[in-house]
């Protein structure tokens, strides 16, 4: 499966980044680099992203690189969900987004992570309350 794919949910178009499992620092840089080519071609505060970690473990280095990425493409993503960040990872994640100041959500399964992002492409939270 390749690493960055452009889905559509109900109309809207979604990118996904797909870390694999076993992914080290230089590979995160390289698919972060098609990610960000992806987003050069669509319009500023369009993008809605769907980030998924297969088993991933981040240290400081992992959450400094996603921390500074986000920051660089803060104005051309509109909201960004994450599957697959469990346990004391969530915690550095909810900072990070608190940090960066994106609109971002943790989600455990596709589904509602995919409802979440149509809902912020509308401005509405379809899991308000959820």
């Amino acid at each position: 499966m390749k690493p960055v794919t452009v889905l559509e949910h109900r109309g809207h178009k979604i990118v996904q980044t797909r870390f694999a499992l076993g992914t080290d620092l230089n590979g995160m840089r390289a698919v972060l680099a098609e990610t960000g080519a992806v987003y050069a071609g669509l319009p500023t505060g369009s993008i809605l992203a769907l980030v998924v970690f297969e088993g991933q473990e981040f240290g400081q280095s992992e959450i400094d690189l996603l921390e500074a990425v986000a920051r660089a493409n803060s104005q051309a993503v509109k909201a960004t969900a994450f599957l697959g960040v469990s346990g004391p990872q969530r915690a550095l994640f909810n900072a990070m987004l608190s940090i960066t100041g994106r609109k971002g959500k943790l989600f455990e399964a596709e589904p509602e992570a995919l409802e979440w992002l149509v809902g912020s492409a509308d401005d509405t939270d379809p899991l308000a309350g959820f």
